[in-house]
């Protein structure tokens, strides 16, 4: 079996000012720094794992993961 992890965020502005408007979560928003994202829209970083009856292998291990080393990656393509 093979499962991916996506964490990710994401920046949806109908969503954040359902948020901001609600006074159970408002607390939980800086606004003014949320609202800075709006038009960066949000990053997911996926892995994609390989289940089998002796364990589990990242097929994704050693992919870029930082901002400089995926720029470098997307240049030399």
């Amino acid at each position: 079996m093979i499962l991916s992890d996506e964490p990710g965020i994401y920046f949806i502005p109908y969503l954040l000012e359902k948020g901001f408007n609600d006074e159970k979560v408002k607390k939980y928003f800086v606004q003014e720094e949320i609202k800075k994202y709006y038009e960066f829209g949000g990053v997911r970083i996926e892995d994609d794992i390989l289940i089998t009856d002796d364990g589990c292998v990242n097929l994704t291990e050693g992919l870029p993961r930082t901002v400089e080393d995926i720029e470098k990656t997307m240049k030399s393509s």
